[in-house]
């Protein structure tokens, strides 16, 4: 019950995909459906792109840092990938990422150069998400099905084993489905605080996935075919 009613509070970001054609039953919930489809409105500096290339002003998938007030997002995939952090309070958007001295890092260790000719990844981990205690110094990555980390701290890169890269794997947010309209970002799983749940859907209801063994557990299952969450 617990575990329920904390990621109910996260299932705004999974709001339903379609409405039936018929006339619906429960207007509370038609109400809410339409209030979910103006989140971009309703959440502050969250799921609006700020006015930096062709994504500015649109809605973009954003993942929030350890402090709970800037986020990081990416775009110009995947040629020219760049990867932003915003701080809505400050008003400041920046690379996170230096590119050219992360492709020349990262070159060595692939063993040629990174494809593309932005970033050759549009999304990332943090080693400490999970409790690891790294904080946001150390950052994983996937390029060409091969799994890397990188130290911010002086931009070195080395290579992760087989078994850390698929608990990496394992942990990561996967694509729930793609935008609800044209041009807007793939809905993703969403990450628990502590890294160990992510929030996702199936069967028309949201689920949670163990991050640690992929285990799924049912939240809300009353979703069906046209109305689903």
């Amino acid at each position: 019950m617990r575990l329920a009613v904390c990621f109910l509070a996260l299932f705004s970001v999974l709001a339903p995909a379609t409405v039936a054609a018929q006339e619906s039953l429960d207007p509370e919930r038609d109400e809410m459906y339409a209030r979910y489809m103006q989140i971009p409105s309703l959440i502050e500096g969250g799921v609006i792109c700020p006015d930096v290339g062709p994504l500015g002003g649109a809605a973009c998938a954003v993942n929030w840092m350890a402090d709970g007030q800037s986020f990081w997002f990416a775009e110009g995939q995947p040629d020219q990938t760049v990867i932003y952090r915003t701080d809505p309070a400050a008003g400041t958007t920046e690379p996170f990422f230096d590119t050219e001295r992360l492709r020349e890092a990262l070159t060595p260790v692939l063993g040629h150069e990174p494809p593309y000719r932005g970033l050759p990844f549009d999304s990332f981990t943090f080693a400490g998400e999970g409790g690891q205690g790294e904080g946001e110094r150390l950052v994983r990555f996937s390029v060409e099905d091969r799994h890397f980390e990188l130290d911010l701290d002086d931009y070195s890169v080395s290579a992760r084993p087989a078994a850390e890269a698929e608990a990496a794997a394992r942990a990561a947010p996967r694509v729930v489905r793609e935008g609800f309209t044209s041009g807007a970002p793939a809905v993703m799983e969403v990450p628990s605080p502590d890294g160990r749940w992510l929030l996702t859907e199936k069967d028309h209801g949201l689920w949670v996935r163990a991050t640690f063994d992929g285990r799924e557990h049912p939240v809300v299952e009353d979703g069906e075919e046209g109305y689903t969450w």
